[in-house]
């Protein structure tokens, strides 16, 4: 299982971070991209004539996505002919110019993004969402974080309720007789433009750890705001003052609140619910074949499922989803792949009859 870091970890991580951190506002023409062999991706970006920075394999995707260059044309230069690939990218930039956001962490970089982005940054985010948890009595199960999400899991205790499918015996929880659940969320934020931040409820498995994150009820943020910067000149830094930190208050304090509805004792209801629901209903008539329905798996995770699948020997709606979000604890996923996993899970259990129906009828 991709356990990640103690709260302790994270929180030290963060206070690094947000002293290692630097923001550029600059001019595309500013910019010059030459490769480089020292840097993860063979490039590195000159911005104005001092500063030079290696750029990580997400920067150079959202270079490519700006300037119209396909993702496996981007990796393929960057790997095999990174000098063509700071020609075109260069070439470009000269003759398309615009103002853009360079983000850049322990001298590396790390975003190419819009001059519109708000910073919404891990650090305030963190000391926005944790006091939350506290208040509401929330234990922290992991948090982690990824070169392009900050991630923390938690989960309510005390609030517990327990189902079964029909007509089994009741047992310990050990073979998916009986699911102890209990409030779940996922919250997460990107500094680099990976998505939005968001507050994801779900229901937490006690026994299993299994954790299925559902999208209906999902709250979200984006990182929109005014064009930032000083419109008369072409390159300059970001720095974080106390200006900002008032203006951003307030918003801290809406995120706050969208923790504390997203454990409302209501919502965690109809999330079991439905759950409870989804035990019932059309059964997978050929496992293997259901599982290649669902989209964006590669074949060693088909093939987790589904012994997974045939393990839990629930063929259900809810026994999809088990599997899928047990899956999602294997130690070798990622910890960005595992919430991928785990809001699939919760998305099974969303799909309106006729949807499941065509995925467990398969054949």
């Amino acid at each position: 299982m991709s356990k990640g870091m103690s709260l302790q970890e994270l929180a030290v991580e963060l206070e690094r971070q947000k002293n290692a951190k630097r923001d550029f506002m600059a001019d595309t023409k500013e910019l010059r991209v030459e490769p480089n062999e020292a840097s993860p991706t063979n490039l590195s970006l000159h911005i104005g004539q001092q500063d030079q920075f290696p750029i990580n394999k997400h920067a150079v995707r959202q270079i490519g996505a700006r300037l119209e260059i396909p993702a496996k044309y981007v990796d393929r230069l960057a790997e095999k002919h990174p000098d063509l690939l700071a020609w075109n990218v260069n070439t470009l930039f000269e003759r398309e110019p615009e103002t853009r956001m360079v983000r850049v962490l322990d001298d590396n970089v790390r975003a190419f993004l819009s001059e519109r982005f708000r910073p919404l940054d891990n650090f305030d985010f963190a000391n926005a969402v944790l006091p939350k948890l506290i208040e509401t009595g929330c234990e922290v199960k992991s948090c982690e974080i990824t070169e392009s999400r900050l991630y923390i899991k938690a989960f309510r205790p005390g609030v517990e309720r327990e189902i079964k499918k029909p007509g089994t015996h009741m047992g310990d929880g050990g073979h998916n007789v009986i699911h102890k659940l209990r409030p779940g969320l996922c919250l997460s934020n990107s500094e680099v433009g990976a998505g939005s931040m968001a507050v994801q409820p779900g229901v937490d498995e006690e026994w299993c750890s299994n954790l299925a994150l559902f999208s209906k009820n999902a709250m979200k943020k984006y990182h929109v705001g005014r064009k930032q910067g000083n419109d008369q000149e072409s390159m300059w830094e970001i720095f974080t003052d106390a200006t900002k930190r008032a203006s951003d208050k307030a918003f801290w304090l809406q995120v706050a609140d969208l923790v504390d509805a997203s454990l409302d004792g209501d919502l965690f209801e109809q999330m079991v619910a439905e759950c409870e629901a989804k035990m019932l209903g059309t059964e997978i008539v050929k496992p293997s074949v259901a599982i290649k329905e669902l989209a964006n798996l590669s074949e060693t995770e088909e093939e987790g499922i589904l012994a997974e699948l045939i393990k839990g020997g629930d063929l259900s709606q809810f026994g999809m989803q088990y599997a899928v979000t047990r899956f999602a604890q294997a130690r070798d996923v990622s910890y960005d792949r595992q919430v991928e996993l785990e809001q699939l899970g919760g998305n099974i259990i969303e799909l309106p009859t006729k949807d499941w129906e065509r995925i467990a009828l398969a054949a």
